[in-house]
């Protein structure tokens, strides 16, 4: 197994307020998470980096080497809850930190299986020789207007709402996240990254050059230039997990 994570401010922030963590924890067996915080420039950092941090802390606490897959996704519903709660907490007792929050996608991968976890707007990938794939649906405006077949995901890019979330953990005492399985082959990736760089690029531009570069740090490094040389209109983070 291969990881590598990086992140860049962009072209034209002057604060990241993105997060991404992971830790492999025993023979073919990683927790992972990215995320997208919101508030501030102070605020969104604290939000993504306390949500990253609790998040993969309770992953890391009680992931088993054998688990049903009843037991992978109570563990993931646990650590996207105890995240939420940390930010919302947070928020609700420091006034200048009122109204932050984050997106989340993240979970774990041991021995080809995976389970991810998502909420708001940062995307899993799935990478085979042949294609690229999406595993997560966006929480957002735009995700609602496309799949109502309001406008096409063409018009999504430009549309004045696409940055407009509908789920983010911290903003509330509860949120819901959704859960996704997925077994990851040898030779195929996972990635993981916020809109900053799936706003910039289509998925036949990552799934290009993850085919062409392969190894999850050279990609890492040609994604994110990608992004900016298309305008880096955010903050920009990719994850690859390579099995």
């Amino acid at each position: 197994m291969r990881i590598f994570g990086l992140t860049d401010v962009g072209r034209l922030r002057t604060d990241n307020q993105d997060t991404w963590l992971s830790e492999e924890i025993g023979e073919n067996r990683a927790v992972f998470v990215v995320c997208d915080g919101m508030g501030g420039a102070l605020a969104g950092n604290v939000a993504s980096g306390l949500a990253a941090e609790v998040f993969l802390k309770h992953l890391r606490d009680y992931i088993r080497p054998e688990m049903s897959e009843k037991y992978a996704r109570s563990i993931l519903l646990n650590a996207v809850n105890f995240a939420n709660y940390e930010v919302y907490r947070s928020a609700s007792e420091n006034p200048s930190y009122a109204g932050m929050g984050t997106t989340l996608v993240g979970g774990f991968l041991q021995h080809g299986t995976a389970m991810l976890a998502n909420v708001g707007d940062s995307r899993a990938y799935h990478v085979d020789p042949q294609k690229i794939s999406r595993v997560t649906r966006d929480h957002s405006v735009i995700e609602e207007l496309i799949e109502r077949g309001s406008i096409t995901p063409e018009q999504a890019r430009r549309h004045p709402h696409r940055h407009l979330i509908t789920r983010a953990l911290g903003t509330e005492e509860r949120v819901r996240a959704d859960f996704y399985p997925l077994t990851l082959a040898q030779d195929e990736m996972l990635l993981l990254c916020s809109d900053g760089l799936s706003g910039m690029l289509e998925d036949s531009a990552l799934f290009d050059t993850c085919h062409t570069y392969g190894e999850p740090e050279e990609c890492a490094r040609r994604l994110v230039d990608a992004a900016n040389n298309a305008g880096g209109h955010d903050n920009v983070t990719v994850l690859l997990l390579r099995a």
